[in-house]
């Protein structure tokens, strides 16, 4: 397997189990990345997680906006959440193909949020699928599968970096198949796609009306970054763990009680006991750091 050239292109921390595998199994050729973009509160220009890990490994990295003046190099490309739009001359240029890494159980969930709208949508089982890149977004045919179960109590992050490494099974798997000319096509049923578009900063916001059971949802979807939102006395607030209590009820947003387990928040079925939080311009912090700073108060309304 030596003699085949795999080109990887990604730009997520979720690409990189992945690509270790192959590196390990494959001749790699180099890595397609993003651009450096400004991040945090300086706005310093960053290299994608896939970029720092590239360069550790010593291998040549192509950091690209687009793929419009690419020249195709190698026999496979590898794509794992790269962020770029694939054109037909490049995917026509693999003598091998184009093979992506999807985290979902295609065709449901095409699109760039699949791992946390599964969660929010209150899915019991996900997975990952690895396809044939055409040139509809997540629509080629299926090389191979595999599903797992969603945790009741699973986080994003904690669901990532499941799917992460259950990704380079898959993926070690279905190259290995491309490699000696075995593996399926599978064709998609379009009729039964559902989409998982990027979220959005409005959508990130707590509707105090919404069932506790579906607030606690987005609240992990969101964790442990980028955070559900609320405002509390004006301000931005995070809420970043929760559990669901039912037995309890008030206005949707006032806040019930308040001890060392966590903040009550009642919704618009059942409440929400807080327990860990993170203020505006504020580290993030467990709910009795948040007490002794802020001292909520019984009445007190969250939200707009």
């Amino acid at each position: 397997m030596e003699k085949v050239k795999v080109l990887l292109a990604g730009s997520g921390i979720f690409a990189i189990p992945s690509f270790e595998r192959v590196c390990d199994k494959f001749d790699v050729i180099g890595v397609l990345t993003q651009v450096d973009r400004p991040k945090g509160r300086g706005y310093r220009l960053s290299p994608t997680p896939v970029a720092s890990w590239a360069e550790g490994q010593g291998l040549k990295v192509w950091k690209l906006s687009s793929l419009k003046d690419f020249s195709p190099e190698g026999d496979l490309m590898l794509i794992i959440d790269c962020g770029f739009i694939i054109p037909r001359k490049i995917i026509e240029a693999y003598p091998l193909g184009v093979v992506a890494l999807h985290p979902s159980l295609l065709p449901k969930y095409r699109g760039a949020d699949p791992i946390r709208r599964a969660i929010i949508s209150g899915e019991t089982e996900t997975g990952v699928t690895t396809f044939f890149v055409n040139e509809k977004i997540d629509a080629g045919d299926i090389i191979l599968q595999k599903s797992t179960e969603i945790g009741e109590r699973e986080t994003y992050g904690e669901l990532c970096n499941r799917l992460a490494l259950i990704g380079a099974d898959v993926v070690e798997e279905t190259l290995v198949m491309v490699v000696e000319g075995r593996a399926p096509r599978i064709p998609q049923k379009d009729e039964e796609a559902t989409y998982a578009p990027k979220l959005k900063k409005e959508d990130r916001f707590i509707n105090w009306f919404l069932p506790a059971i579906q607030i606690d949802r987005l609240i992990r979807a969101l964790a442990p970054e980028p955070g559900a939102l609320t405002y509390f006395r004006g301000k931005l607030l995070k809420i970043l763990e929760a559990e669901v209590l039912c037995e309890r009820t008030g206005k949707p947003g006032e806040i019930l009680d308040v001890s060392k387990e966590g903040v009550l928040v009642s919704t618009g079925n059942g409440a929400l006991l807080i327990k860990k939080l993170q203020p505006e311009s504020k580290k993030c912090m467990r709910v009795n750091e948040f007490l002794c700073g802020y001292k909520p108060l019984r009445g007190e309304i969250l939200g707009p």
